[in-house]
């Protein structure tokens, strides 16, 4: 059975806060990366399975839960692509989650952590 965007999303969210790498493959598209714009910085799916995988093994994995004001979904026309952003309750933050839909599932491409707020996209 085929798993809505939504429902992808949330078993992605709790194997992200359980530290459960395993389940973050499957909806992790293979080239995924976690940008952060304010540092310049780029997290590739190794480097970041690697650090969850030893800080869950240390018993340190507590990731910080985002405080998400609102969500605004943004589907391309033909529904297989999805932006996400978040904006959160800091003033000035977004988050955008790009995902797509590939061979009957959705997979998430990208994790963006903005430099600054804007109109419907991230720069």
């Amino acid at each position: 059975m085929d798993l809505s965007l939504e429902q992808c999303r949330d078993h992605w969210l709790n194997a992200f806060y359980t530290g459960q790498v395993q389940e973050l493959i499957i909806y992790e598209h293979p080239e995924f990366k976690v940008v952060y714009e304010a540092q310049g910085k780029v997290e590739s799916n190794l480097s970041r399975y690697a650090c969850i995988q030893h800080a869950v093994q240390n018993g340190v994995w507590k990731p910080r839960y985002l405080d998400i004001q609102t969500e605004i979904f943004e589907f391309n026309p033909t529904q297989t692509e999805c932006r996400i952003l978040l904006h959160l309750a800091q003033p000035g933050q977004v988050v955008q989650e790009t995902w797509s839909f590939q061979a009957d599932a959705w997979q998430i491409i990208e994790l963006r952590f903005c430099k600054k707020k804007l109109v419907g996209v991230c720069d």
